[in-house]
């Protein structure tokens, strides 16, 4: 039998829990309403009636058909289908239950929840799954197979695992891990953030201001060149494609960064980044924080040909930063600059004309 991977567990809030295994009978495990500790159980046969803890609970039925009830007071109560001999479809009410219970180990499970308590997660099979959320947050893990998971409203969060997925981050806020394979990410509505993951992934923003973040990098590549205004990656972000992205949090090696026609904030985080500018249509107010000069990171204008009589300098007061007005054959940009250390460094050390 199969068990989630301690990494999932921190995730689930089950974090160091060791595992209850049931019987090919059917078992009713009342019992673990008396603990207030995280608990991981998992069924084998049967048609069973599982209560969960007053905690953060994992709970997998196995096969026949389950009743799950859940009295967790906290957000990390998740039904899992991990060793389910076939995908599974799952969906969740808002109340925490299940409205939707198809294939696989799913078939024939029931779950109610209530207004104050229910199930928020849910963690799918090694085959193609479909799992949805509720308006809650919710998270959920595809794990192996070609998944489609939809997060539904609420702040998610959203992990594909192995195989080929599709992830809908749907309204809220959510944060999508592709994980392995070539993914197709969708934030939707809301302000989406989209992690490092390997694998070629289309990331579309969709409505919002949404990131691309790949400081867990592990720096293959030397560092990663994303690109926003052609919507391509390449070298640690090789293969990946962006829609409607505004900003970017790079890896801690040296990266090259693009930004778009919106107001893009931009970190390149450790090594020596360089941020490129080819038009001054482009310098619409973006920002670009924790620049270190000592690492060597620049702003590359040399597309616009212009001096550096054309770029003026205005300090702001609190965070170290200086707001540069940049400007070229009758149009001005604007670009806020955030300093690490102390002091500001001149113009000359800042900017590549």
């Amino acid at each position: 039998m199969a068990t989630l991977s301690e990494t999932y567990k921190v995730i689930l809030g089950v974090g160091g829990v060791t595992g209850t295994i049931g019987t090919g009978r059917n078992d009713t495990q009342t019992f673990l309403t008396t603990t207030l500790s995280d608990h991981y159980y998992e069924g084998l046969g049967g048609n069973d009636t599982i209560t969960g803890t007053l905690a953060d609970d994992y709970i997998e039925g196995g096969a026949g058909a389950d009743t799950f009830v859940e009295l967790g007071l906290g957000v990390n109560d998740t039904l899992g289908y991990l060793n389910s001999d076939a995908g599974v479809t799952v969906t969740l009410n808002n109340l925490g239950g299940l409205s939707v219970a198809q294939g696989g180990h799913a078939t024939g499970d029931v779950s109610v929840g209530t207004l104050l308590v229910g199930f928020e997660n849910l963690v799918g099979s090694e085959f193609n799954d479909t799992l949805t959320g509720n308006a809650g947050a919710n998270k959920l893990l595809g794990m192996g197979g070609d998944d489609t998971i939809n997060g539904g409203g609420g702040n998610d969060v959203l992990y594909g695992g192995d195989g080929v997925d599709t992830i809908h981050g749907d309204a809220g806020d959510d944060k999508i891990y592709g994980e392995a394979g070539d993914d197709k990410l969708f934030g939707d509505d809301g302000n989406d953030t989209f992690y490092y993951s390997r694998g070629f992934n289309k990331m579309f923003g969709g409505n919002g201001t949404d990131t691309v973040d790949y400081s867990a990098s592990p720096g293959d590549h030397g560092g990663a060149t994303i690109n926003l205004k052609t919507g391509k990656g390449d070298h640690d972000a090789l293969g990946d494609e962006y829609d409607s992205i505004e900003n970017v949090f790079g890896t801690e090696f040296n990266d090259h960064i693009w930004g778009n026609a919106s107001a893009n904030t931009m970190d390149g985080k450790g090594g020596r980044d360089t941020f490129f500018y080819a038009s001054v249509a482009d310098l619409n107010g973006d920002r670009i924080n924790a620049f270190s000069d000592n690492q060597g990171d620049k702003i590359d204008l040399r597309e616009l040909h212009i001096g550096f009589g054309n770029i003026q300098a205005a300090n702001t007061s609190g965070d170290n930063s200086v707001v540069y007005t940049i400007t070229d054959d009758g149009q001005t940009g604007f670009l806020t600059v955030q300093f690490l250390g102390v002091g500001v460094p001149g113009t000359h050390q800042v900017f590549d004309l």
